[in-house]
């Protein structure tokens, strides 16, 4: 049987991770707050233990989802981000020293490819001079990525993920669509400005089953992206929420500048790994609003702290 750690168990892409890995696999889910369990990890039977106990887990491969996700925590703790990251990463790694036949899945950024989101680009552009104007979150992730591929017989793959969407997300996030939905479930209008962008949101299941994928193929050293068959645009989730569940939004400051449709990935993410993403960035956004919009008595926690 496979055993696999999870870091960082209680957040958003954990729980998804938790309900979609193989159910033959066991799973040790590791947090700072073990005694806060939920629904995913109990019909899973997988405990839930604190930190100082991952050194002796016993496991066949680890999946480090911890650290903050929502860009507004970033903000706000700025450079503490490098130290967040560089403790799970290393958390990690001194269990792949003593144990070196042990796979490790790294949670990476999509950011890291390129500034404009090109889903399957490879450059990032620094000022060397003025490092203080760059991403803090993306220089953590890069600075992790750099050294796993130093590593080289460490079987170490960096997920690059571009965007995440699920029934788990926290509403209060300050990602475009946690905004969309926070305004949906608590019935308000949600205002935008004209221009558009394109957004990529693997599904929980997708991103299992890459990691699955991976895992069976040795998890050779690199970084992959992680990505829905095909993006959706800024426009397209608002008029797919307005047509599904009535969401209300207004463009200020001018008619909207809609982008063309974005096209899908390659088959497997011409990345030679043997798997190609089921859904696209539409569905999972509809797939988990439903979710989250009828199950889950949201509108009570959301306070609407402004618009995208």
């Amino acid at each position: 049987m496979t055993t696999a750690a999870i870091l960082g168990a209680h957040g958003q892409i954990a729980r998804g991770l938790v309900e979609h890995l193989p159910h033959e696999w066991d799973l040790r889910l590791f947090s700072r707050r073990p005694d806060a369990g939920y629904p995913e990890a109990a019909t899973r039977d997988a405990p839930m233990r604190p930190y100082d106990a991952f050194a002796s887990a016993g496991v066949d491969l680890v999946i480090n989802a911890a650290g903050p996700g929502d860009p507004g925590t970033h903000r706000t703790i700025g450079a503490e981000i490098f130290r967040v990251t560089e403790t799970f990463d290393n958390l990690a790694l001194d269990y792949l020293a003593a144990h070196p036949d042990t796979a490790y899945f790294n949670l990476s950024t999509g950011a890291l490819c390129d500034a404009d989101g090109d889903r399957r680009g490879s450059r990032l552009t620094l000022d060397l001079d003025d490092l203080a104007r760059a991403n803090p979150y993306v220089l953590a992730k890069l600075n992790a990525e750099a050294k796993h591929r130093n590593l080289p017989d460490f079987r170490i793959a960096d997920l690059r993920v571009f965007g995440y969407f699920s029934r788990h997300i926290d509403l209060r996030a300050q990602f475009f669509a946690a905004q969309a939905v926070a305004h949906l479930c608590a019935g308000h209008e949600f205002h935008t400005h004209p221009a558009d962008f394109v957004r990529d949101y693997v599904s929980p299941d997708d991103l299992a089953g890459l990691i699955a994928t991976l895992y069976e193929s040795g998890t050779p050293n690199r970084a992959v992206n992680a990505l829905s068959a095909q993006p959706v645009t800024k426009f397209g989730i608002l008029d797919a929420l307005h047509d599904r569940y009535g969401l209300r939004f207004s463009v200020d400051g001018g008619e909207p500048d809609r982008l063309e449709e974005a096209q899908g990935v390659p088959a497997g993410d011409g990345a030679g790994i043997g798997f190609c993403p089921k859904l696209t960035s539409a569905q999972i956004v509809l797939r988990e609003t439903e979710a989250l919009y009828h199950t889950r008595e949201r509108a009570p926690e959301v306070t609407i702290d402004g618009n995208d």
